[in-house]
C-alpha cells in the first residue's frame, strides 16, 4: 500500500464498538492507495 500525505484534510478514527467498524476495516484492507492527512484527529481506546 503507498501512502500520500495530505495537510488540509482531518479524518476521524472508526472505533471498535462503531457499528460500520467491521466494514471500514475490510476497505482499508482492500485499498491499494490511501491518502492519509498529516492533521487527523485520533481518539485511543
Amino acid at each position: 500500500m503507498s501512502f500520500v500525505v495530505d495537510t488540509n484534510v482531518i479524518i476521524d478514527v472508526i472505533l471498535e464498538d462503531d457499528v460500520n467498524h467491521d466494514r471500514a476495516v475490510n476497505t482499508w484492507n482492500s485499498l491499494n492507495e490511501a491518502y492519509v492527512p498529516i492533521i487527523s484527529l485520533i481518539e485511543y481506546l
